[in-house]
């Protein structure tokens, strides 16, 4: 019982932490990761891994928000799943193996079903994600638990947060280059990790506002007419222009088309967030909008 009150008590400590400076603690905990996995790289690289353990993390946010109820006050410890990731780092080292992360080719249902079931214990070059990925069920588990008290809930939601980031996030379901084993081929004219960067750029501002599309819609059922005006139409118009800027160069295809919209829609919401002195809605739209800019400049 000691060692439960003991876990409450801090569990509660550090969700007193504001939930953005949650997310800047997580963001310099993957970064680091990055860099030392890495080393030296491009930048695309480097926005590319950080918004892919951007969308893990918020696969966990939407479970734990929408099957545990969990309040946002109490997402802030979710931060805590940074340090999981350099579980594999130090195992690799532990275990005199060099290991960088890579997407799995799924070749076959058995094959994705026998990945995720085993947790990657087996495979042929992942099998240093498999304590991380171990820990983090564990984990998620013993923190839904404690935030819920409720056992059979806090086992699906670890279940459910842990697989379904494991399914859509690592698995190459799709890429640019028709040399990398895939699942799927889509041409693009961007580079193989521009292409790659937006695309999960993109994802966590999508999933960010199914997280918090709770939050969302109060705000625009609480707008004016206007106000639903500015949300809206410079955000189209923003997609528009930034179609037609490409469709002006042969060398850009279907794909670009999605993969600039969400960019470009963001750029136009940090604008009007700005304007409207909405803070809370800005740093989301704005972090995206930055990011593309400084992958597609780079």
């Amino acid at each position: 019982m000691k060692i439960a009150e003991f876990f409450k008590r801090t569990v509660a400590k550090i969700n007193t932490l504001p939930l953005l400076a949650a997310f800047f603690c997580y963001q310099i905990l993957i970064l680091i990761r990055i860099t030392v996995e890495m080393g030296e790289s491009m930048v695309a690289i480097y926005t590319m891994q950080l918004s892919w353990f951007n969308c893990v993390m918020m696969f966990f946010v939407i479970n734990f928000k929408y099957l545990l109820k969990v309040k946002n006050k109490d997402l802030p410890v979710l931060a805590l799943g940074g340090f999981l990731t350099y579980i594999p780092l130090l195992y690799s080292v532990f275990v005199g193996h060099k290991w960088h992360l890579n997407f799995i080719n799924p070749v076959s249902p058995m094959q994705v079903l026998g990945n995720m079931a085993t947790l990657l214990a087996s495979h042929e070059y992942n099998w240093p994600m498999f304590p991380e990925l171990l820990m983090l069920l564990i984990g998620s588990f013993a923190l839904a638990l404690i935030l819920s008290g409720n056992l059979i809930k806090s086992a699906l939601t670890a279940a459910l947060s842990l697989y379904s980031s494991f399914f859509c996030l690592g698995f190459s379901w799709f890429a640019v280059n028709p040399d990398h084993p895939s699942f799927s081929h889509l041409p693009s004219g961007f580079a193989d990790h521009i292409a790659y960067s937006l695309y999960y750029i993109s994802l966590f501002a999508l999933l960010t506002a199914i997280a918090f599309a709770g939050e969302i819609t109060g705000f625009i059922k609480q707008s004016d007419k206007k106000t639903r005006f500015f949300l809206f139409v410079p955000s189209a118009a923003a997609i528009v222009l930034a179609e037609i800027f490409l469709s002006r160069s042969n060398n850009f295809f279907a794909l670009d088309y999605i993969l600039i919209s969400i960019p470009a829609a963001a750029a136009a919401l940090s604008v009007f967030f700005a304007a409207e002195r909405e803070w809370k809605f800005l740093f989301i739209p704005l972090w995206t909008a930055v990011l593309s800019l400084v992958v597609i400049l780079k």
